[in-house]
């Protein structure tokens, strides 16, 4: 294996895993840690990514602190939340304006479009790693425009008076909006009052809504009401919905597009 195909692959167990360890690379590329230190050291000079003590992070994944409320979220039932955003790709064509809330399955889901071929989309959204992770896409024609506003510790979503006063100039084609939980009624919850502000913003502002969630939200439920199930045009999630029928006889009876993602 030459040197440059050696370090695609490296990128390319980057695009499937958080970070990579410098034993797992060398391991699995049947090299020597030496060489492994050589290709990372290379891969970070040309902005691909960041090493660390161990290995190295892709490097937008590199603003995510590693302990913080995000970087936890984001591991969480991350298999589901990649196959939900890998369906949610689906949904997008070219030429359109699209929001994307702030949930980690949006920031996959951006990950998804800057392997895409997309050309000509507007993409609206309040999270700044999702910025940053979006305006790598290899295209110029993909535009992103960010919210603005106060940022919230932690969580790296903006909301606020900023936020509102763009949205009240745009209209998108679609929303992508996760959410915290939802209960047996079919509401939306959210435990932020301004990240559900913002969300309820969102969904006022586009033609087409569509809900992005892995099945264990189901059933939780927060403080705020955001909205609920019949608001949506249709719902994605993953194959262990069917494990909760009581949700899936909802959802029917509302008539939503139920699309499940498999994992």
């Amino acid at each position: 294996m030459n040197s440059s195909i050696r370090r695609q692959a490296i990128l390319d167990f980057l695009d499937e895993k958080e970070e990579v360890s410098t034993d797992f690379l060398a391991k699995n590329l049947k090299v020597s840690r030496p060489t492994i230190y050589r290709d990372l050291s290379i891969l970070e000079v040309e902005g691909y990514l960041k090493k660390t003590t161990n290995g190295a992070i892709k490097i937008n994944d590199f603003l995510i602190e590693k302990d913080g409320y995000f970087s936890t979220g984001l591991k969480v039932d991350l298999d589901e939340k990649k196959a939900v955003a890998k369906k949610a790709l689906e949904f997008i064509k070219s030429g359109e304006t699209v929001i994307i809330d702030a949930g980690s399955i949006n920031y996959l889901l951006a990950r998804e479009i800057n392997k895409s071929n997309l050309i000509n989309i507007n993409i609206i959204t309040s999270n700044v790693i999702t910025q940053v992770a979006l305006v790598q896409h290899k295209s110029k024609y993909v535009r992103v425009f960010a919210t603005g506003g106060l940022i919230k510790d932690g969580c790296a979503s903006a909301a606020g008076d900023f936020s509102e006063n763009l949205l009240n100039a745009m209209i998108a084609d679609k929303v992508f909006l996760t959410t915290k939980g939802i209960d047996l009624n079919g509401n939306l919850t959210e435990y932020d009052h301004g990240e559900c502000i913002m969300k309820k913003r969102f969904l006022e502002k586009s033609k087409i809504k569509i809900l992005l969630t892995q099945s264990q939200k189901f059933g939780k439920v927060g403080i705020y009401n955001v909205a609920n199930l019949s608001d949506f045009d249709a719902v994605i999630t993953d194959s262990r919905i069917n494990r909760q029928p009581e949700f899936l006889n909802l959802i029917k009876e509302m008539k939503i597009n139920l699309i499940i993602a498999k994992l």
